[in-house]
């Protein structure tokens, strides 16, 4: 099988060489790699410029993006190109996701002894600080008022291999084929459920697989619920938007009145909060199927 490989990169220079280092050793080698750099402004682009021109076993594709379009933006840039290119397995990561080096041999070696298996996508385990951190990889589980995305539990990553429902863009390959069947990543939620929404698509026209021996370290530091950042608002609006598009109309507005409801209860009891008046706005920009970066919750904006 051919993989080729799609990271996004923001800001993280230091990351990102480290990433690029480790795919340069892995023991089965990528047909090529493709670094979408989302307007970076610490150096990323002129490191990306000397790495370019150094020698390698696999071809190197940068695109340098006139403005930062967010990673659902940068994903769709990404594998749009890959679209055009030589592999029938793309592999995608963040640049602070940093693979084992045999990773891509042992997904390579399951796809070959499963070529007649209807899979969409393979996902590695996501290790945090040592453990398994079961956040990536989920499960879709409905009631009739209720959408739920229950972890994988870790009990589970001791079998060979077990099928999802919803995975991370931290460490997957995806079908070329099943790519063009379903389309591309919603470009226009900026960031957050970009990743969720897609692999449910995926996930209706073929199995997604996780091999738990995959293994890529991942090790990010756990937000503060106390600090109110821009991040919350896509999260909250772009959760919506996923049950809109994929669910039924009474599932979403239990959901929405739910969240509202629970935003009217803490301004009764504490004083009103720009937390939840983030998150209002949240709710009405779903309703309004608007997308995008919002014109106050841009990167950077935070109230503690």
């Amino acid at each position: 099988m051919k993989i080729g490989v799609v990271i996004v990169t923001f800001n993280r220079k230091k990351d990102l060489e480290k990433a690029l280092g480790i795919y340069e050793q892995q023991t089965f080698t990528p047909e090529y790699l493709i670094v979408i750099n989302n307007n970076s402004t610490d150096g990323t682009t002129e490191f990306l410029s000397e790495w370019k021109e150094k020698s390698s076993n696999f071809k190197k594709y940068v695109v340098n993006l006139k403005q930062n379009i967010g990673g659902s933006g940068g994903f769709y840039t990404g594998l749009e190109k890959a679209l055009d290119l030589d592999a029938e397995w793309i592999w995608v990561a963040d640049d602070d996701a940093y693979p084992e080096i045999d990773v891509l041999e042992k997904i390579n070696e399951f796809l070959e002894n499963n070529k007649n298996k209807n899979i969409s996508a393979v996902c590695g385990a996501i290790i945090n600080n040592g453990k398994v951190d079961i956040s990536h990889r989920k499960r879709i589980k409905e009631t009739f008022f209720e959408v739920d995305q229950v972890p994988v539990l870790e009990n589970e990553y001791k079998s060979d291999f077990f099928k999802l429902d919803l995975f991370s863009y931290v460490g997957t390959v995806i079908n070329k084929e099943k790519l063009i069947e379903v389309g591309l990543t919603e470009k226009d939620y900026f960031i957050y459920y970009d990743d969720t929404e897609h692999s449910y698509r995926l996930s209706k026209v073929g199995d997604i697989i996780c091999l738990p021996s995959a293994r890529i370290n991942h090790d990010v530091e756990f937000r503060k619920s106390v600090d109110i950042d821009w991040k919350g608002y896509y999260g909250t609006r772009n959760r919506m938007l996923f049950l809109k598009k994929h669910f039924s109309k009474r599932q979403y507005l239990y959901m929405y009145n739910k969240i509202y409801f629970k935003t009217i209860i803490k301004d009764v009891l504490r004083k009103k909060s720009l937390g939840n008046k983030q998150v209002k706005i949240a709710l009405k920009d779903s309703k309004n199927n608007i997308k995008g970066m919002h014109l106050i919750y841009k990167p950077g904006w935070t109230c503690k």
